[in-house]
């Protein structure tokens, strides 16, 4: 799936964080949009600002996901720092031999939202069933 690229690799970091003590996984869903209208196949990161294992999950046609962590569905309870991309890988180019390859990407929503440290979401995941919402702008 070519829209968590980048989540993936973050994600595969992240992992090595631990889990976070007695706490079990509680049910998380939610939507995106971008301008008002669901984004299909985003990947969506939660990503905990203390210790613990990250969430992910995929949008679907009408933009809902649901998060699961270390093949649990859901997260565990605490705050989050949240990024959300998509994007389109266009080709790469290599730079002969030796060199490093370019992955060319054109990005479905705004950049900014793929990274925890730009995007500006957050959420705090509580013991019951949460549901979030993101309305995400192209602005």
């Amino acid at each position: 799936m070519q829209s968590l690229f980048p989540l993936c690799s973050a994600a595969c970091l992240l992992l090595a964080a631990g889990c976070g003590g007695g706490l079990k996984p509680v049910p998380v869903t939610g939507d995106v949009t971008l301008d008002g209208k669901p984004v299909d196949d985003a990947g969506v990161l939660f990503c905990p600002k203390e210790k613990g294992p990250v969430a992910i999950g995929v949008t679907d046609a009408a933009g809902k996901f649901q998060l699961s962590s270390n093949d649990h569905s859901g997260a565990l309870p605490g705050q989050y720092r949240v990024a959300i991309t998509k994007q389109q890988i266009l080709g790469e180019e290599n730079y002969g031999r030796l060199g490093p390859k370019a992955v060319h990407v054109k990005w479905l929503i705004p950049e900014k939202y793929s990274r925890i440290k730009t995007s500006g979401l957050q959420a705090t995941v509580k013991q019951e069933e949460n549901e979030f919402h993101f309305s995400l702008s192209s602005q």
